[in-house]
């Protein structure tokens, strides 16, 4: 037996002929879904204050350092030698390593913290309380003002 040809794929759509029935223009025009056209100003309503964004990210926000970035940081005049490269890449490895293994372990605390019978995990509460000392030194100045 010979090879077998695969029949071939059609790509594109083929043309309608020209002697179609003009009724079946219009009918095919009356399936075309009508797509909504949005106003001219998409964003006339929103008043935006650049003042008001917070410009500076929060500590938990910002991300680790790349190794590219403290590459610059050390300067673009020094070139790094091959085992300074090294031990930039390493120490970055061991942060990322250190950081994973202290959030495991707040977990595994928290989860045992939530164990404990009727009182549950009381760490965000105590942390949410101000400390005693800046109690005592804010009673201490309301005093000296009184007098």
């Amino acid at each position: 037996m010979g090879k077998l040809k695969r029949p071939r794929q059609k790509l594109h759509i083929s043309s309608k002929s020209k002697s179609s029935n003009p009724t079946n223009i219009q009918e095919n025009e009356t399936e075309i879904p009508i797509l909504i056209q949005p106003s001219k100003n998409l964003f006339a309503g929103i008043d935006i204050n650049i003042n008001n964004l917070s410009k500076k990210l929060n500590d938990d926000v910002i991300s680790m350092k790349s190794f590219k970035s403290l590459k610059s940081d050390v300067g673009q005049s020094k070139s790094l030698t091959k085992k300074e490269k090294m031990r930039l890449r390493k120490d970055i490895l061991k942060q990322k390593i250190d950081t994973v293994n202290q959030l495991k372990k707040q977990a595994i605390k928290r989860k045992k913290r939530k164990t404990n019978a009727i009182i549950g995990d009381t760490n965000p509460l105590h942390d949410a309380l101000p400390s005693l000392e800046s109690l005592l030194k804010r009673k201490g100045d309301n005093t000296t003002v009184r007098k």
